[in-house]
């Protein structure tokens, strides 16, 4: 499931927390899944993110 989704005026940005990146293309796939779904049911552009929140700190990964 998604864990958070900002909706803008003209966008969307769907965010993926996780604590591991040992699965990150997985991760990356999984947040596709969820912006192509938010894209079609709102019509607008639906960028992602996901942040790693690990022992070593915050790391982002953006997705278009």
């Amino acid at each position: 499931q998604i864990d958070l989704l900002l909706e803008y005026k003209d966008s969307n940005l769907v965010i993926d927390y996780k604590s591991s990146k040992k699965y990150s293309l997985k991760h990356q796939k999984q947040v596709g899944y969820y912006r192509k779904a938010i894209a079609n049911i709102t019509g607008k552009r639906t960028d992602g993110m996901i942040i790693y929140l690990t022992n070593e700190g915050i790391s982002l990964l953006n997705l278009k």
